[in-house]
């Protein structure tokens, strides 16, 4: 459960600074690397997720997080199919939080 609350605050972090980036509150030409390392971290985590609901019931709603994040890098930053799967991840990340608690 903790994994997934890293994970869920790791994704938040590098949602809030794409949108950030996107609508021009934060300048991130100087270190553009950093939405970077927030997405392998992301990933890092997704897969410890992944690790430890293994066996749980939850483990099937955090499948489709990890296949928002895939298709993810396909879309150019700022377009519509990017925001919109970067959004669908966050809100299966919620599902799947949700039902963590639930089935506790």
């Amino acid at each position: 459960m903790s994994w997934l609350l890293i994970g869920l605050g790791t994704y938040i972090a590098t949602a809030a600074l794409g949108t950030s980036a996107q609508i021009g509150l934060v300048n991130t030409h100087p270190f553009r690397w950093a939405h970077h390392v927030l997405f392998a971290a992301v990933w890092l985590t997704l897969t410890a997720v992944l690790i430890s609901a293994w066996g749980h019931p939850w483990f099937a709603a955090a499948l489709p997080i990890a296949a928002c994040m895939a298709i993810l890098p396909r879309f150019k930053a700022g377009t519509r199919p990017h925001c919109a799967s970067a959004t669908v991840g966050l809100g299966c990340y919620a599902v799947t939080l949700l039902w963590a608690l639930v089935a506790r």
